[in-house]
């Protein structure tokens, strides 16, 4: 069997855990073009990073999602901080799984600010 070529989209496969590694890698390389490491820095400070800046963006979808559907509230700081808190009139017992993007996004998780 001839080995896979490398893919800028292996972690959309799905195939195998070390699928969606190496496309963390790769997704990695791409916005640092001239970083090199070691297996260990790979994996402490890459690899680390990139799942940071994925968990990031799902957060941030999620927050727009809960404010569109007026059950997150959103203000910035006087430092230009935004902060996100509990709308005053919604419902504290909405199940978090019923808040779907209606693209067929999953339902997200009222703990998931939790220590601002």
């Amino acid at each position: 069997m001839r080995p896979r070529p490398p893919s800028e989209d292996l972690c959309t496969s799905g195939a195998t855990d070390v699928d969606a590694l190496a496309g963390e890698i790769l997704r990695y390389l791409r916005g640092h073009g001239h970083a090199a490491d070691t297996p260990e820095g790979i994996a402490r400070w890459w690899i680390k990073r990139q799942r940071l800046e994925d968990s990031l963006v799902r957060v941030q979808r999620a927050l727009d999602l809960l404010v569109s559907r007026s059950l997150v509230d959103v203000r910035r700081t006087p430092a230009g901080v935004t902060l996100y808190s509990r709308h005053p009139d919604a419902d504290p017992r909405t199940d978090p799984a019923a808040v779907t993007d209606p693209a067929g996004g999953a339902g997200t998780h009222d703990d998931a600010g939790a220590g601002i």
